[in-house]
């Protein structure tokens, strides 16, 4: 299972099974130019082995149910309408350098982890309808 190190920025306790729907993070984004933003990321947690199962990332399941567990992570214009808007066209949004979205892997049994990702985030916002 998978967890943030904000919880600001998502879920940072595990859960049994979880009910299938994906995980809503959410993480600052900076601009030399424009306002500040929060991106909206939407996160899956599914097996290898079996692609098409998604559910919640801090989800544990049991041993025998997934090969190796993968990480999905997904950003989109729809969940952030500020993406296109007249007033973002051309501006850069970046993570801030000591705020990056952080997840960890664990184990379940253990609770051991087993690793961390920093993840920057760098969007170039359009206005589409021009």
């Amino acid at each position: 299972y998978f967890l943030t190190k904000d919880r600001n920025m998502g879920p940072t306790k595990r859960i049994w099974w979880g009910n299938g729907s994906p995980t809503i993070l959410t993480a600052p984004l900076i601009s030399e130019t424009c306002d500040s933003k929060t991106v909206k990321v939407t996160a899956y947690n599914t097996c290898t082995d079996k692609p098409t199962v998604r559910y919640q990332i801090n989800a544990g399941r049991s041993t025998d149910y997934c090969d190796t567990n993968k990480l999905i992570l997904v950003i989109t214009e729809a969940q952030n309408e500020w993406i296109n808007a007249a007033a973002n066209a051309g501006c850069i949004f970046k993570s801030p350098r000591l705020a990056p979205l952080t997840i960890e892997a664990h184990a379940w049994h253990t609770d051991r982890k087993l690793s961390t990702w920093h993840y920057a985030i760098e969007i170039h916002a359009t206005n589409s309808s021009l």
